[in-house]
């Protein structure tokens, strides 16, 4: 596996989450992170270009 070999390897339960993040309307769903995150990893994949904004796009994804 290439950059974060932990991607995908971690098993969250989507309702124990969403649970524990309570009813608070401005934090984001599981399913909500989780799509965010796929589409900035096929952004990144796809990417070709400047080097800097290459860096600032994996800085978005690592966190």
């Amino acid at each position: 596996m290439c950059g974060n070999s932990l991607i995908g390897l971690m098993r969250v339960d989507e309702n124990i989450y969403n649970k524990h993040q309570g009813s608070d309307m401005f934090k984001k769903s599981y399913s909500q992170l989780i799509q965010e995150r796929e589409a900035a990893i096929r952004a990144f994949k796809s990417f070709e270009g400047d080097r800097e904004v290459l860096q600032s796009k994996r800085k978005r994804l690592t966190g």
